[in-house]
Parts: C-alpha cells; structure tokens; sequence
C-alpha cells in the first residue's frame, strides 16, 4: 500500500514544507510541518487559499528522492538513450492504477502503446513552483 504523505506551499512565504499533520477548521487550514534541512517544525493558521497542498506518489526518482505532484521530471526514454523528456507530476483520475501521470513539457511521453517511463528511472529537476523558470525555457 502506498504511503499517504503531502507536501505544502506556502503563497504567501513562497516556501515549501514537509507536512506532518494536517488540521481543517471551517475555512482555515493549519499544518505541522518541517521546512528544509532543518526539521523545524511550524504551526501556523492559513486561509485554504494561501496553501497547495501536494500528494506524495508512493514513487522515488533514481536518486531517491520522493516524487510529489507539481514535481519537474526528466527522463531519457524507454532505453535510457532517447531525446530529453521533460514533464509535471499530475493527479490523473484516469491513470489506473497509480493515479499519477506526466504532463508533457518537452519529449514525447507515450503513445497508443500506453506510457513509455518508469518512475525510478525519472529524474527530479525541480517543482512548479520553486523552480517556474523550467517551464518558461520550455515554452520558448
């Protein structure tokens, strides 16, 4: 079964945070959570609309990092020797039975045949909101 975790950007700080446990109260959102290195816990109130929450996908990249919606990836192709691919981390409700799917960027991600990666071999760049320079270089 795969673990159920969340990360969470802060609008307002622009900062990211590990969540540890999230509080729903009427209209505000409070979370415990660890920024950075540091494991320094904060607890403060937001306004639902100030915070994006992130599901984790169960999924590490090849170094080991947890891939989380909103994650920039990047993979080589089905043999690891293709064209630079470039995609976001998506919830899909129809992506059975992970839930999770690449939005292309940049590459060619999958075709009739069904979906040409596996997550292991996909390399974390960045996020969409730490990192939005990714995209613009990818819009050009």
């Amino acid at each position: 079964m795969r673990e159920i975790k969340f990360r969470a950007w802060d609008k307002r700080s622009n900062k990211m945070y590990n969540v540890a446990r999230i509080i729903w109260i009427n209209n505000e959102i409070r979370f415990i959570g660890i920024m950075g290195k540091t494991e320094e816990e904060v607890i403060t109130p937001y306004g639902i609309d100030n915070i994006i929450l992130m599901q984790y996908t169960g999924f590490k990249d090849k170094n080991g990092r947890e891939i989380y919606e909103g994650d920039i990836v990047r993979d080589f192709g089905f043999l690891g020797n293709e064209e630079e691919r470039i995609g976001i981390v998506v919830w899909d409700d129809e992506c059975i039975p992970v839930g999770f799917n690449i939005k292309p960027i940049k590459g060619k991600w999958a075709d009739e045949m069904g979906y040409w990666w596996k997550w292991e071999e996909l390399e974390i760049i960045g996020n969409v909101y730490e990192n939005p320079e990714l995209l613009k270089e990818e819009e050009k």
